[in-house]
């Protein structure tokens, strides 16, 4: 009768150790309703004892087919995945189950002393069992070995814990038998081969792994070759791409100005070969959809220089097309500015063109839109531009970004205007000055073109958000005058 107490609280264990490890394995959480499962590993484990007595040998095999018929009852998972993690779960029982029976070695010295001698045996399996239980629940409480594992992964580790549960399972059949003294040069051998064909199964796994994964990163290696290509075929079209969209924008803005003076050239000559070219231009024009309407306003302010005179009649149009209020004061010999201090002309139209436009954008998206265009001097007589408009401040990222990168001051611009004005500026060591303090005729901002040789950019504001914004800028300067001054000095105006 204790023989069969011993084994009933032995199998128990085994399976209940065998039904957690496999539930952590597949990182399922146990639940209340796993409790009421312990009279079926009781029940079992009777039928094991059975076996026990008949086929000695049978019993971890036991333990492997109601282990498994078991989890294919309780879990909806498919058969590999539970006959391949039941038995490393198994595995796992047994060997918990041996840790436990080292542990108890210790703990039999003071049974002997403590506990009646008829008893001393359940007491001993007893502990082993809750040994056991204890063990492998420590085990898995253990962070590095919570990740459960995966049947289906590509890769040699599943088949080797496999494997060597296969192992283990045989080498507890052959320990289970009392007789195992009389065949152990048969039984070592057994355990020989089944690990031999198991080693050879895994060598072929392995190198079908070693093989997929040399395949796999070639796959990789090209790839990234490939990708590494597309980037410089990107690089090289987004290089083209801003390279022709430069020309575009620029030919956007001048070719309309160049009908306008073949016009003029066209009626005052009377020229056959600037006629054609009018033709031409019109053709030209009409192909790239670009309008060129003429301005019926008299007697627009004019420098004498028609390129430069171009822009100031476009804002003039823009004038007459829309709602927006257009002023040019020139106070300035500009014809003086090409001689005396060697100002490019076109330059000076390239400036004159995009300033101009993106105050007039700006402007009209407000109420009562202004833009005024001033050509004057400094206060040591040196040539200087202001655009004012009555749009809203620009924003504090455009600042941030000033004439060191492409970015855009209005809704759908590209920031190449913006940005081909710098450029400009430092060939002549040119001042630029934002000034957002103007506070006169109704006026926002105005930006100041001054060619000083400082080669400075400066932005006056009232607004703190700026400063912060352009903290990292040491090329740029902020400065902020008093309000109160500001003030007094408009009135003044």
């Amino acid at each position: 009768m204790n023989e069969f107490i011993l084994c009933l609280i032995k199998y128990t264990s085994i399976f209940l150790c065998m039904i957690y490890a496999f539930m952590k394995l597949q990182r399922i959480k146990p639940t209340v309703m796993d409790i009421f499962m312990l009279p079926l590993f009781i029940l079992l484990a009777v039928i094991l004892s059975i076996v026990k007595i008949n086929a000695q040998i049978l019993v971890p095999i036991g333990f492997l087919i109601f282990g498994i018929l078991f989890l294919l009852i309780r879990f909806k998972k498919s058969v590999h995945e539970m006959v391949t993690v039941g038995t490393i779960a198994l595995s796992y029982s047994l060997i918990a189950y041996g840790v436990s029976n080292i542990i108890c070695c210790f703990v039999a010295i003071i049974l002997d002393l403590a506990v009646a001698e008829a008893l001393r045996p359940v007491f001993a399996q007893a502990l082993m069992s809750i040994c056991q239980i204890v063990s492998i629940w420590i085990y898995f409480k253990i962070r590095r070995f919570q990740g459960g594992i995966y049947p289906d992964s590509k890769n040699a580790s599943f088949h080797i814990m496999l494997y060597i549960s296969a192992i283990c399972v045989v080498a507890m059949m052959f320990l289970y038998d009392e007789n195992v003294k009389e065949y152990m040069l048969t039984a070592v051998m057994f355990i020989i081969v089944i690990s031999g064909l198991l080693l050879i199964i895994w060598c072929r796994k392995h190198i079908t792994y070693h093989y997929r994964d040399a395949c796999a990163q070639q796959s990789f290696d090209s790839l990234e070759n490939d990708l590494k290509q597309c980037k410089l075929n990107c690089d090289e079209i987004e290089y083209q791409f801003n390279v022709y969209a430069k020309q575009f924008h620029y030919l956007n803005k001048s070719l309309p100005d160049c009908l306008d003076l073949i016009n003029h050239a066209a009626a005052e000559t009377n020229c056959d070969y600037v006629r054609s070219a009018q033709k031409i231009m019109n053709s030209a024009l009409q192909a790239m959809n670009i309008a060129n309407e003429k301005c019926s306003l008299q007697n627009i302010p004019q420098t004498g220089i028609k390129l430069i005179d171009a822009p100031i009649t476009r804002l003039f149009n823009e004038s007459e097309k829309k709602n927006l209020e257009a002023s040019v004061d020139i106070s300035a010999n500009v014809q003086s500015w090409l001689t005396d201090f060697m100002l490019d002309v076109n330059d000076i139209y390239t400036v004159l063109t995009y300033l101009g436009d993106n105050a007039t954008i700006s402007a009209c998206d407000s109420p009562n839109a202004k833009v005024r265009i001033e050509l004057c001097e400094t206060a040591d007589n040196k040539p200087l531009l202001r655009i004012y408009d009555s749009g809203k401040l620009f924003d504090e990222s455009v600042l941030a970004k000033l004439g060191i990168a492409q970015i855009t001051t209005h809704s759908d611009g590209h920031g190449i205007g913006l940005l081909s004005v710098f450029r400009i500026l430092k060939n002549y060591y040119a001042s630029f000055i934002l000034d957002e303090t103007i506070q006169k005729f109704g006026y926002t901002k105005c930006i100041e073109i001054a060619f000083d040789g400082k080669d400075s950019v400066i932005v006056r504001t009232f607004r703190n958000s700026v400063a912060h914004a352009c903290a990292d800028r040491t090329d740029l300067v902020i400065e902020c005058p008093d309000e109160a001054a500001v003030c007094d000095a408009s009135i003044a105006l």
